[in-house]
């Protein structure tokens, strides 16, 4: 959970965005991110990579919302 708080960090954004990019360049066409065959601890770090992710997304996508939410 606190990696996902960290991730927030704008400085942060382009070393994770590249890592992200770099498990999306190693699947093949088709293939789950958090495929069986992969090591238990692979798929631990692609799903905690891809939490935070959302968390990022989330807290920069505030900009976007109108000032009055009703």
């Amino acid at each position: 959970m606190m990696l996902c708080i960290l991730a927030t960090d704008m400085a942060r954004h382009m070393k994770d965005l590249n890592e992200i990019k770099l498990i999306c360049e190693e699947l093949d066409e088709g293939a789950s991110i958090l495929s069986n065959e992969l090591p238990a601890d692979e798929v631990e770090n692609r799903r905690d990579k891809f939490l935070e992710l959302v968390v990022h997304a989330s807290d920069i996508s505030f900009l976007s919302r109108p000032k009055k939410v009703q």
